[in-house]
Protein backbone atom coordinates (compact mmCIF):
# COMPACT_ATOMS: atom_id res chain seq x y z
CA UNK A 1 0.00 0.00 0.00
CA UNK A 2 2.66 2.19 0.78
CA UNK A 3 4.21 2.22 -2.50
CA UNK A 4 0.74 2.78 -4.50
CA UNK A 5 0.49 5.73 -1.98
CA UNK A 6 -2.74 4.25 -0.37
CA UNK A 7 -1.64 4.63 3.14
CA UNK A 8 -2.55 7.76 5.04
CA UNK A 9 -1.27 9.11 7.81
CA UNK A 10 -3.30 8.45 11.54
CA UNK A 11 -5.40 11.11 12.71
CA UNK A 12 -4.21 13.22 15.93
CA UNK A 13 -6.38 12.06 18.95
CA UNK A 14 -7.14 8.53 17.25
CA UNK A 15 -8.38 6.00 19.68
CA UNK A 16 -5.57 2.60 19.81
CA UNK A 17 -7.16 -0.32 19.45
CA UNK A 18 -5.27 -3.92 20.62
CA UNK A 19 -5.62 -6.68 18.36
CA UNK A 20 -5.15 -9.50 20.64
CA UNK A 21 -4.80 -13.24 19.31
CA UNK A 22 -8.80 -14.17 19.32
CA UNK A 23 -8.50 -11.10 16.94
CA UNK A 24 -5.59 -12.91 14.17
CA UNK A 25 -7.30 -16.47 14.78
CA UNK A 26 -10.25 -15.48 13.18
CA UNK A 27 -9.03 -13.07 10.89
CA UNK A 28 -9.38 -13.77 6.89
CA UNK A 29 -7.23 -12.79 3.66
CA UNK A 30 -9.53 -11.23 1.49
CA UNK A 31 -7.90 -10.87 -1.86
CA UNK A 32 -8.20 -7.68 -3.95
CA UNK A 33 -10.90 -7.56 -6.79
CA UNK A 34 -9.55 -6.71 -9.59
CA UNK A 35 -10.84 -3.93 -11.48
CA UNK A 36 -13.70 -4.72 -13.89
CA UNK A 37 -12.90 -1.72 -16.54
CA UNK A 38 -9.56 0.35 -17.55
CA UNK A 39 -9.35 3.68 -17.98
CA UNK A 40 -8.30 4.78 -21.98
CA UNK A 41 -7.45 7.31 -23.79
CA UNK A 42 -9.01 6.91 -27.01
CA UNK A 43 -9.12 9.00 -30.24
CA UNK A 44 -12.74 8.83 -32.37
CA UNK A 45 -13.35 10.62 -35.79
CA UNK A 46 -15.60 12.99 -34.57
CA UNK A 47 -18.87 12.21 -36.09
CA UNK A 48 -18.52 8.64 -34.85
CA UNK A 49 -18.89 10.17 -31.37
CA UNK A 50 -21.53 12.88 -32.64
CA UNK A 51 -23.52 9.93 -33.08
CA UNK A 52 -23.39 8.11 -30.05
CA UNK A 53 -23.55 11.62 -28.16
CA UNK A 54 -26.69 11.60 -30.32
CA UNK A 55 -28.20 8.74 -28.87
CA UNK A 56 -28.11 10.04 -25.43
CA UNK A 57 -27.21 9.60 -21.73
CA UNK A 58 -24.66 6.88 -21.87
CA UNK A 59 -22.98 7.20 -24.70
CA UNK A 60 -19.26 5.08 -23.15
CA UNK A 61 -21.89 2.53 -22.57
CA UNK A 62 -22.64 1.88 -25.64
CA UNK A 63 -19.66 2.10 -27.50
CA UNK A 64 -18.43 -0.14 -25.01
CA UNK A 65 -20.92 -2.89 -26.26
CA UNK A 66 -20.19 -2.09 -29.64
CA UNK A 67 -16.86 -3.06 -28.54
CA UNK A 68 -18.03 -5.70 -26.66
CA UNK A 69 -20.01 -7.41 -29.75
CA UNK A 70 -17.14 -7.31 -31.91
CA UNK A 71 -14.80 -8.67 -29.78
CA UNK A 72 -17.29 -11.69 -29.48
CA UNK A 73 -17.99 -11.68 -33.41
CA UNK A 74 -14.46 -12.40 -33.39
CA UNK A 75 -13.53 -14.96 -30.79
CA UNK A 76 -16.96 -16.54 -31.70
CA UNK A 77 -18.27 -15.35 -35.13
CA UNK A 78 -20.79 -13.42 -35.70
CA UNK A 79 -23.83 -12.67 -33.70
CA UNK A 80 -26.84 -14.67 -34.79
CA UNK A 81 -29.31 -12.37 -36.78
CA UNK A 82 -32.97 -11.26 -34.66
CA UNK A 83 -34.01 -10.59 -38.32
CA UNK A 84 -33.05 -14.06 -40.49
CA UNK A 85 -33.79 -16.49 -37.23
CA UNK A 86 -32.07 -19.85 -38.00
CA UNK A 87 -34.70 -22.24 -39.04
CA UNK A 88 -33.39 -24.78 -36.97
CA UNK A 89 -33.41 -23.19 -33.86
CA UNK A 90 -36.56 -23.04 -32.05
CA UNK A 91 -36.36 -19.74 -30.03
CA UNK A 92 -35.49 -16.74 -31.59
CA UNK A 93 -32.38 -15.77 -31.74
CA UNK A 94 -30.90 -13.18 -29.17
CA UNK A 95 -29.78 -10.03 -29.47
CA UNK A 96 -26.18 -8.39 -28.90
CA UNK A 97 -27.28 -6.43 -25.73
CA UNK A 98 -29.09 -9.85 -24.50
CA UNK A 99 -25.82 -11.41 -25.09
CA UNK A 100 -23.60 -9.17 -23.50
CA UNK A 101 -25.94 -8.62 -20.41
CA UNK A 102 -25.98 -12.86 -19.95
CA UNK A 103 -21.59 -12.49 -20.34
CA UNK A 104 -21.19 -9.89 -17.55
CA UNK A 105 -23.66 -12.10 -15.79
CA UNK A 106 -21.62 -15.14 -16.22
CA UNK A 107 -18.19 -13.55 -16.21
CA UNK A 108 -17.27 -15.81 -19.60
CA UNK A 109 -17.38 -14.22 -23.07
Amino acid sequence: MARRGALAPTRRGAQEIELDDSFWRHARLIPALAPRKSSVHLRIDSDVLDWFKAQGKGHLTRMNAVLRAYVYAQQNGPLPSAAAPDPKRRRPAKSAAAVIREQKKTGRP
